[in-house]
């Protein structure tokens, strides 16, 4: 079914009447409830639309006129999903000149905390140009966090490893001695470091040998190990 925004302009002007009054009010279009729903939450590529084909004194009353009927008792204002926000938008690209005055009244005015940046984290902001900071430093912040709790899990990763290492580093000689060739393939695959697994810097070979573990003394050779 068509919506009514598109098919009639009636609402529109009324709208714009309303913001041009300057007054709380509901346009008789939109007096019946579900007919001003089906009216007003149609999406936001019919009032991307609308925006473009209005001019700057047209779009600014709409806009006004979408917040003063919002205001009504008992009308929702929409949301994130309000027409405002997208209207808005249209508004600071096309006039960024009238945006300050219009910011403030929108703030000033409003009952829905997401107008009309379309996030309701916006710090307080009066103007879009406030807004941009608070944004660009909001960002700046999650990016320094997130790069801290970046390089503090490379650091805890690190000393993980160092640790892992350690103690395969700490087995290796007992595996040897005891001749256990799975365990010593693992401690090393473990990154055991086989130059310091003994505390004079002895050969692991000799070691294997001294203990009768000829098989093992033969492993370590073939893997280069002294």
């Amino acid at each position: 079914m068509e919506n009514l925004l598109v098919r009639s302009s009636v609402i529109v002007e009324e709208l714009i009447d309303l913001g041009r009054n300057d007054v709380v009010g509901i346009p008789p279009s939109l007096y019946n409830e579900a007919i001003a729903w089906k009216s007003l939450m149609v999406g936001k590529q019919p009032w991307i639309s609308l925006a473009e084909s209005l001019s700057e004194q047209r779009l600014r009353l709409l806009i006004k006129g979408l917040m003063l009927y919002g205001q009504a008792p008992g009308r929702y204002t929409g949301g994130s999903a309000s027409p405002v926000i997208d209207l808005y938008k249209n508004f600071v690209s096309r006039f960024p000149k009238s945006e300050p005055e219009l910011t403030r009244w929108i703030v000033a005015n409003r009952r829905d905390d997401y107008v009309p940046f379309g996030t309701i984290v916006h710090g307080n902001a009066q103007t879009y140009a406030e807004f941009s900071r608070f944004r660009h430093l909001r960002n700046k912040k999650r990016e320094l966090s997130e790069a801290r709790q970046e390089a503090k899990t490379k650091r805890l990763r690190a000393i993980r490893k160092f640790e892992k290492t350690k103690l395969a580093t700490q087995r290796l000689a007992a595996a040897v001695r005891r001749g256990d060739v799975c365990a010593v393939e693992a401690l090393l695959g473990k990154g055991a470091d086989w130059r310091k697994a003994l505390p004079d810097g002895g050969s692991l070979v000799d070691l294997a040998e001294k203990n009768g573990r000829t098989a093992m003394a033969g492993f370590l050779q073939a893997r280069g190990i002294g």
